[in-house]
């Protein structure tokens, strides 16, 4: 089965597709899993004039790489002490 995942913040969206292992009969309440196969990703940036950026897992994976070691030098940087 395939299924859409959106992801939306104020400066950017994430839309994932993939396919899920079959169906949840016994959880009709739960949203299916995307566990099977990422099969596109997409990157929008609507306030500006960048494209949308778009690929596979392994676009998938390095933005998320990207993002997480950004994030994790924008709050040590913004922990440490100014003026040292």
């Amino acid at each position: 089965m395939t299924i859409q995942r959106k992801y939306s913040l104020p400066n950017c969206t994430l839309l994932l597709e993939g396919l899920t292992e079959g169906t949840n009969n016994a959880h009709t309440d739960v949203r299916p899993l995307l566990s099977m196969l990422l099969v596109n990703a997409e990157c929008d940036f609507p306030n500006s004039n960048y494209p949308i950026l778009t690929g596979g897992r392994d676009f998938l994976e390095s933005l998320v790489r990207a993002v997480s070691g950004y994030a994790q030098e924008f709050f040590e940087s913004s922990a440490s002490p100014r003026g040292t």
